[in-house]
């Protein structure tokens, strides 16, 4: 293939992507605060029945926007357990980190883009990527093959290159997200497990 048809070619994806974002933005904000409520506590209980999950010593999760699933509830779970729960701290420069914050500290949170809750780096302890035993993935969009498409900047892609191939990936989203098919470019990262209200699916490699 030549470098023109490869261009081609990435422009197309990048175009796929673009308009899967937007159908599943706008499916996802037509859920209304109480469904997401009910839908996000479901995906919860799912988490429970991992067993990775319940084995894991270090778990990276996230604080979920407005209008994602949110984790608070396992979350919490995780902590009381005495596993170690860490979350993403994002840097202009597209980089992330995995930090361990304290979960019921106001003083280790603060607002960040898009009024996201984010650990404050100085009242939390950064974690090696490596030590990392599962992920907890959000996304925009997503497919039964563990395809996933987030909103473009490439953070957790370039972080998941980082953790251990023994890491399970936890992708965590609405249904009402999926799509047939993602548009996947080679840098993107597939899921090993799709969690949603609906139940757990496994994705064969």
């Amino acid at each position: 293939m030549s470098k023109a048809e490869r261009e081609s070619d990435r422009e197309n994806i990048l175009e796929r992507k673009k308009r899967q974002r937007t159908e599943a933005y706008s499916r996802r904000r037509s859920l209304t605060e109480e469904e997401r409520a009910v839908k996000s506590a479901a995906i919860c209980h799912f988490l429970q029945e991992i067993p990775a999950l319940r084995q894991a010593e270090t778990v990276f999760s996230y604080a979920a926007s407005a209008v994602e699933a949110n984790l608070d509830e396992i979350n919490q779970v995780l902590a009381e357990q005495g596993k170690r729960v860490c979350f993403p701290l994002c840097y202009s420069d597209g980089i992330m980190q995995a930090v361990l914050p304290a979960l019921n500290d106001p003083q280790a949170w603060s607002r960040g883009a898009f009024g996201i809750r984010e650990p404050i780096l100085e009242r939390s302890s950064v974690v090696d990527p490596e030590e990392i035993d599962v992920v907890l993935v959000p996304c925009v969009v997503f497919d039964d093959r563990g395809g996933r498409c987030g909103h473009g900047k490439g953070y957790y892609d370039r972080f998941l290159e980082g953790i251990s191939p023994n890491a399970l990936k936890i992708l965590i989203a609405f249904d009402v997200q999926k799509t047939d098919e993602v548009a996947m470019e080679e840098t993107d990262v597939r899921m090993d497990l799709v969690v949603t209200e609906k139940g757990i699916t496994a994705i064969r490699k």
